[in-house]
């Protein structure tokens, strides 16, 4: 595998969002910041973002400031099809809420 191929990384913020700021990170360097993101409760989703990434090991950091909320996650990226990242708060409304991520080899669909 050549390490200097580059893949597409779709990252997909889904459910629990409601007037969040969120901070992606893609090998320490921050790459999305928006403000204001709230989950469209009628398809699960409160928006996307997309990025080329070097193939290989790829350090995901995830930052929800507004619920205290981080989470670093590393990923193997060598996909010719790209990658799909499903970013979730669990349990948003209670004072344990979580950051999920999800790797898929596929777009997920939304209704």
């Amino acid at each position: 595998m050549e390490t200097n191929n580059k893949s597409v990384v779709k990252f997909d913020f889904q459910h629990g969002f409601a007037n969040d700021t969120i901070i992606l990170k893609v090998n320490s360097k921050e790459v999305f910041k928006k403000d204001d993101l709230s989950s469209d409760l009628r398809i699960s989703l409160a928006g996307s973002f997309t990025i080329d990434v070097l193939n290989g090991q790829t350090r995901l950091e995830i930052i929800v400031p507004t619920k205290n909320l981080s989470i670093s996650k590393t990923i193997m990226i060598d996909s010719e099809e790209g990658k799909y990242i499903g970013i979730s708060i669990i349990n948003p409304e209670t004072k344990n809420p979580q950051l999920k991520i999800t790797e898929l080899n596929e777009q997920p669909f939304y209704l």
